[in-house]
């Protein structure tokens, strides 16, 4: 479905739709996975999975598998641009017990524009994408610690909208993640911590106009409970503080839950705060399931927002991945 739109104020929306005041590449927020989707967003200290290279770098050293990838998709704002997707894939290679590399591609397709110039007459289309491209890598430190660092080139391509060449940024994430045991309900239970800082980077240039990146701090834990044989229960909670733009700075988090049977079939579900004001969305109510069987995994969320005019609402994400 295409939309016609007057050339002028094109700009103003499409930044709307992607961005937020001063801010832009507001695609860097949005979470990549369905898992940690049904937890309300609470991923930082959540056990490692192929989408460490977006919550927690630090996290994929203590990963049990040696190889994992995985791929996730969702619409955007359905209700208002069909052809508007999100792709992204992620993974984590451990090199050895103290040692593992991590890399991730995002890609936020905005659908095709139909100009129209100010008398109403066609005056092309525009196709704006974004995307990211990211590395990183991790190290244990100490026994249930360790630390790690990412790299993102962020590309923003608005479809050369009045002549504005694609901008171009460079970010860095920083993490830390401590896993220990403790003895709860009789049984030996973990638990984990987690503390990030995202998108450290320049700053995107459109034309004459500079909007700064999202940077984030964001601290977690989760705690995973045997109820008892074959059944586990873990509870999980985030809070996070955008730093940039320094007028636009908000504080945003989350809650979940996962019930687990068997270790192959899980529920889950969570709850989300933000500022819709200043956030991709505002608060909602997450549901998913998740399945594992041998080396593969699927997992599907859905977000149902609390406000009537949230044009999240009803938001679906599908990830599949494999690990070896």
């Amino acid at each position: 479905m295409n939309c016609k739109i007057t050339l002028i104020p094109l700009f103003g929306i499409l930044l709307a739709a992607a961005s937020v005041k001063g801010q832009s590449a507001a695609f860097l927020e949005i979470a990549p996975d369905a898992r940690a989707t049904a937890l309300g967003e609470a991923g930082t200290a959540l056990s490692p999975d192929a989408w460490s290279v977006y919550w927690n770098v630090a996290k994929a050293v203590a990963a049990e598998s040696e190889v994992e990838v995985a791929y996730s998709f969702s619409p955007w704002m359905k209700d208002f641009r069909s052809e508007s997707r999100l792709h992204r894939v992620g993974g984590f290679w451990r090199l050895s017990e103290k040692d593992a590399i991590v890399a991730g591609f995002r890609h936020f397709a905005n659908g095709v524009f139909e100009l129209a110039n100010e008398n109403g007459g066609y005056a092309g289309e525009v196709n704006p994408r974004e995307y990211a491209l990211e590395v990183g890598y991790a190290r244990s430190l100490f026994k249930g610690f360790s630390a790690g660092a990412t790299v993102r080139y962020i590309r923003s391509d608005m479809g050369s909208l009045q002549g504005a060449d694609p901008a171009n940024a460079v970010a860095f994430d920083l993490g830390v993640y401590y896993r220990t045991h403790v003895a709860l309900l009789a049984e030996q239970s973990e638990l984990s911590f987690g503390v990030t800082m995202s998108d450290l980077g320049t700053r995107i240039k459109y034309d004459k106009s500079e909007y700064a990146l999202p940077t984030r701090l964001a601290a977690g834990a989760a705690l995973t409970l045997p109820l008892a044989e074959h059944h586990s229960l873990m509870c999980a909670a985030n809070a996070a503080y955008r730093v940039t733009p320094s007028d636009d700075r908000v504080c945003s988090g989350g809650v979940g839950v996962e019930y687990g049977l068997y270790k192959i079939g899980f529920l889950r579900a969570g709850y989300r705060w933000n500022d819709i004001e200043k956030n991709v969305g505002g608060d909602y109510v997450s549901l998913g399931v998740g399945v594992k069987y041998w080396h593969l995994f699927a997992d599907a969320s859905w977000r149902l927002a609390t406000e009537d005019y949230d044009p999240l609402d009803k938001t679906f994400t599908f990830s599949v991945g494999v690990n070896f």
